[in-house]
């Protein structure tokens, strides 16, 4: 990987996190992170990169660790970000960092995340026609085994997002963080080198422990059907088929469990009382979109 030589920001970074919601309002924003602590991950960051408009080139972020943010802006280390190439995610617009062959300013970034108790970085990447989202989540756990964990609980990542959207959204003064823009040079082609992850026990929440996240994240302010992940979705009209759990675990090739837990998601996110107004609800979802 070829070095980057660093850019200025459009603010100097003093003037940025002077002005930064993520310091100003920092309360506020872990806040709207806690549930996460419930998956063991205790640090969060979104990067939205501009590629549209007047703005295209720049990115405004913000993050749990105002300090992070500091190291992350000084070094410039946005230059070494992998942005939005493929043949980096291990899964559909997901990245780990853990399995990356890094070098040169992109090691040197993960280390100094490590060093702010980010570690074993995992992305959710989010492309549309005027930006790229980039949902960054961390832990203070030493073991990468936690990437399995993200994968295990990808559907709680994907709810969380929604719900992270929609109350950044609903605040103003936390949405300006995005208002505060750095300009980046270039993207870094790092690649990718798989190797075997630890395996631990436990890796995978009880029915409770996720019933208990997506409480906290409550979601009845949120368009329903924004906050169902794909799976979810691809889930929903089996349901209103009549199909048994059994019945639906066959048709999308996963256990009986694995169907019941998704009903049950539906059930929580809806408020509903059964599975018959489970499927009430969704009908009447359907017929407002």
């Amino acid at each position: 990987m070829s070095e980057i030589s660093p850019v200025l920001p459009v603010l100097s970074v003093d003037k940025i996190l002077k002005n930064h919601p993520g310091c100003i309002l920092h309360e506020d924003f872990v806040g709207i992170c806690k549930p996460l602590e419930i998956l063991d991950i205790t640090s969060f960051a979104h990067l939205r990169m501009n590629h549209a408009g007047e703005s295209a080139g720049q990115f405004g972020a913000i993050a749990t660790n105002p300090e992070f943010m500091r190291n992350y802006l000084e070094k410039s280390h946005y230059n070494a970000d992998v942005h939005v190439n493929p043949k980096h995610c291990h899964l559909s617009n997901c990245l780990m960092w853990d399995v990356l062959d890094l070098k040169g300013q992109a090691s040197q970034m993960i280390k100094d995340a490590a060093d702010h108790d980010f570690k074993h970085i995992f992305t959710v990447i989010k492309p549309s026609e005027t930006h790229v989202d980039y949902f960054h989540f961390g832990t203070h756990l030493e073991s990468q085994a936690i990437n399995q964990r993200y994968v295990n609980h990808l559907d709680l990542l994907e709810s969380f997002i929604a719900y992270f959207t929609h109350k950044m959204k609903a605040s103003p003064d936390l949405y300006a963080a995005y208002d505060l823009k750095v300009s980046m040079s270039a993207t870094n082609q790092a690649d990718p080198s798989l190797y075997e992850l630890e395996v631990l026990n436990n890796l995978s929440l009880s029915l409770e422990d996720k019933m208990d996240f997506l409480d906290q994240i409550k979601i009845d302010q949120i368009n329903k059907m924004d906050v169902f992940t794909q799976r979810e979705l691809d889930y929903v009209p089996l349901i209103l088929l009549g199909l048994t759990s059994k019945e639906i675990a066959k048709k999308l090739n996963i256990s009986v469990r694995t169907a019941e837990e998704y009903t049950a998601s539906l059930r929580n996110k809806l408020k509903a009382r059964n599975k018959m107004d489970l499927v009430s609800k969704l009908l009447e979802l359907r017929k407002n979109e």
